[in-house]
């Protein structure tokens, strides 16, 4: 009976601790960020498992509308089970991975949101990351160009008319 509740209690024991570690294990993403047309901006992501090894440490949410930069490395994001996924292959636990983000592809303006979802031994955790993409627009040439000739045209137009006159 001793041997049986002293086995009962070690167990208890470890299981309080797997969940310790579990809840302590993390992600640290920081602040969302604001890039406009054709500009970049990096999202800081620290990771930590307390020593586990890190099983997958992934990078979901509309990939499609963003050039993504791993560490500098321009990453293409996967289709995996219906959604677009980046995976750092060989992430460890205690490193800060660098994710710059380019509005090159016409994200429309709005929030976009972004999951980093991590997996390791005894857990699992995943946190959310936003980008604002902004758009500064550069008028296209024609949207430009057709009023001044439009002014230039009348300025033309009266300055003959008044000749005519005289």
């Amino acid at each position: 009976m001793k041997n049986g509740i002293l086995i009962l209690t070690a167990m208890l024991a470890v299981m309080i601790a797997m969940t310790g570690t579990a809840v302590a294990s993390n992600i640290d993403v920081g602040d969302g960020i604001s890039i406009n047309r054709n500009l970049e901006g990096d999202h800081l992501v620290t990771i930590n498992t307390n020593g586990y090894a890190v099983d997958h440490f992934n990078v979901t949410g509309p990939l499609d509308k963003f050039t993504v930069k791993v560490d500098n490395v321009e990453k293409d994001p996967e289709l995996i089970n219906g959604v677009l996924t980046i995976t750092v292959p060989s992430a460890v636990s205690g490193s800060t991975y660098k994710f710059t983000f380019i509005n090159n592809k016409w994200a429309p303006n709005g929030e976009y949101i972004f999951n980093y979802d991590l997996m390791w031994g005894t857990g699992s955790t995943t946190r959310h990351a936003y980008i604002q993409a902004d758009v500064n627009a550069i008028p296209e040439f024609p949207i430009v160009a057709l009023p001044i000739a439009a002014a230039i045209g009348l300025v033309f137009f009266f300055h003959q008319k008044n000749n005519k006159e005289e």
